[in-house]
């Protein structure tokens, strides 16, 4: 699609990198959207097939998102945003757009390198989606290698680097440097590491760098202040908590542990994250490993945890979505209800200035172990697979969206397929890449993807 934008010509390209969708069936018109922080600032319709679209005034913006619109003249069939780009007067462009009928996930036609599920989907700062662990198809071996996603060419590559061993479920975070911690997780045949790793995205390498004091799996880790992080919780973890430190005199990463206190139970954890002030929630299983700890007073990390009252106690969850949507609030959405031991729908949110819960947004539909990521700059996240039960036999085969924090409910889409243990990433051009999985019942399958292209109606 070309378009004509003052003295220069930028071409549109609706890329289709899916097995069996059909972007153009039922659109008979289109409409571009020139997009600057937000704000729809050009707009132009066109007949579709056949006609064409010039816009001016363009060059002015500098940094813009071209939104494009497939619609019946009264509803939109299919949708497509570009990533961020920039506009120099007078200069030509090539903008990559993925252009796909709205809220349908669909087979990627690239396969990954590897067939994965348990794994972490983490978008990188050059576009790109890493793949990093996770087991194989038959559960019985947990990869090394890792493999990333290409969002302009849509194809995995493996760039051969390999951490110093196979893990599923690994924590990661990113440190000031926008390098990546990989803490922990579960080898297949060994069971909870205790390894401690970085990947470097520019020159896509793994080096190990430090270890947990002890072996974890099915852990937390928050990252409280620059490069101060603790790690909870796990299985096989006695009453302690992981303190893992750069120390810049020394010029290494140091894991120190710490017990809990004041009734803490770091085996009871079931999540944490930290606050924009550097004090971490903590989600236990009981009012004794429920609460807030501040890194930073006494002598260990132990020292600052204060577990909530009785009169602050929400609904006790594990497998739960977590995630901050303020300064100082957390929201949960899902999991298993410790009391009743059931999966949920139910949604809470943990404020941190009166330490106790509120009722919040709820999931559309119940689930445990979901995969999530962040949608949009807005405080849109997209949810996708987990379990319905509590023993983990029965998939969830649904996307949805959601604001839990403005409390606006987005679309529910099918998945292609059951995907249970799959990961779930937004590309640059807020496109949903779903990765992995596998079939319950089953010991093989194909190493698949897919896509999906979120629409929320203004």
């Amino acid at each position: 699609m070309i378009v004509s934008v003052d003295n220069a010509t930028v071409t549109l390209a609706l890329r289709n990198p899916t097995i069996d969708a059909d972007p153009t069936e039922g659109v008979s018109s289109m409409r571009i959207d020139v997009v600057v922080d937000g704000e729809v600032l050009e707009s132009e319709s066109f007949e579709y097939p056949g006609g064409s679209a010039e816009l001016s005034g363009i060059a002015e913006y500098g940094v813009v998102q071209f939104h494009i619109a497939g619609t019946d003249g009264s509803s939109v069939h299919s949708y497509g945003r570009s990533a961020e780009v920039v506009l120099e007067p007078a200069e030509d462009a090539w903008i990559p757009i993925t252009f796909l009928p709205i809220n349908r996930v669909f087979p990627l036609s690239a396969e990954m390198v590897a067939q994965r599920s348990d794994h972490r989907a983490i978008t990188l700062p050059d576009g790109r989606v890493l793949l990093l662990g996770g087991d194989d198809m038959t559960r019985n071996s947990s990869f090394d290698e890792i493999e990333t996603f290409d969002f302009y060419d849509g194809t995995f590559s493996a760039p051969g680097a390999y951490l110093s061993t196979g893990v599923a479920g690994a924590q990661t975070i990113w440190t000031e440097e926008l390098e990546l911690l990989i803490i922990g997780g579960e080898n297949a045949q060994v069971g909870p590491m205790d390894s401690i790793s970085m990947y470097n995205p520019i020159q896509d390498t793994i080096e190990s760098i430090s270890h947990l004091i002890q072996a974890r799996s099915d852990h937390c880790a928050a990252q409280y202040i620059g490069n101060g992080i603790v790690v909870l919780g796990g299985e096989g973890t006695s009453n302690s908590a992981d303190v893992v430190r750069y120390y810049s005199d020394q010029t290494a990463w140091i894991s120190t542990s710490s017990s809990l206190q004041n009734g803490g139970s770091s085996e009871d954890v079931t999540a944490c994250a930290a606050s924009d002030d550097g004090l971490v929630f903590v989600q236990g299983v009981d009012l004794g490993s429920t609460g807030i700890i501040d890194p930073l007073t006494g002598e260990g990390v132990g020292d600052g945890f204060v577990p909530i009252s009785s009169a602050a106690a929400g609904t006790f969850v594990s497998g739960a979505v977590l995630v901050q949507i303020e300064q100082d609030a957390f929201w949960l959405g899902g999991g298993v209800d410790l009391e009743r031991f059931s999966v949920t729908s139910e949604g809470q949110e943990f404020r941190m200035d009166s330490a106790s819960f509120v009722n919040g947004t709820a999931l559309a539909t119940p689930s445990q172990g979901a995969a999530w990521t962040e949608w949009n700059d807005e405080g849109w996240i997209a949810v996708a697979g987990g379990y319905s039960d509590v023993n983990g036999l029965n998939p969830v085969n649904k996307v949805e969206l959601l604001n839990p924090a403005s409390g606006e409910k987005g679309p529910t889409a099918d998945l292609d397929r059951a995907r249970p243990g799959c990961a779930i990433s937004a590309l640059p051009d807020d496109t949903l890449l779903i990765t992995g999985g596998f079939e319950i019942g089953s010991t093989s399958s194909t190493a698949g993807a897919a896509i999906m292209v979120p629409y929320i109606e203004d």
